[in-house]
């Protein structure tokens, strides 16, 4: 099950200019539950749009409970975080553009081991 549950319409946090639309489905009403372009093991990408005109795809890292029973949080955070590093250093016509990266607020986030740092996420076009 991804995370988090999303409803169309709604932002990716508070604050944020980035809000979720459902990934199949451009006229879905909002308030109906998103669905994301894609998920595995480690995260999940939902279909954006930024400041109400620009269409983005988000990379939420939410990893499966066995992955964080073996190996923590922690350590997938800090996986997602060199991610994020790598790609904003690529440049090829082939690889989606690196725009930016936030963290969902940790009060905002819910329980899962992630408590007090937040959600990382990756935005791009």
């Amino acid at each position: 099950m991804p995370y988090p549950n999303y409803l169309v319409g709604e932002p990716l946090h508070k604050g944020s200019d980035l809000v979720i639309m459902d990934a199949k489905d451009s006229a879905k009403p909002a308030g109906q539950p998103a669905d994301p372009i894609n998920q595995g093991a480690t995260g999940v990408v939902w279909r954006v749009i930024q400041a109400g005109v620009m269409e983005r795809a988000v990379k939420v890292l939410s990893p499966e409970a066995e992955l964080l029973q073996e190996d923590g949080w922690e350590y997938f955070a800090e996986v997602f975080e060199g991610e994020m590093h790598r790609l904003a250093r690529l440049s090829h016509s082939n690889l989606a553009k690196l725009i930016s990266f936030g963290r969902i607020p940790s009060e905002e986030a819910g329980s899962g081991g992630h408590e007090g740092v937040g959600i990382p996420y990756i935005w791009s076009m």
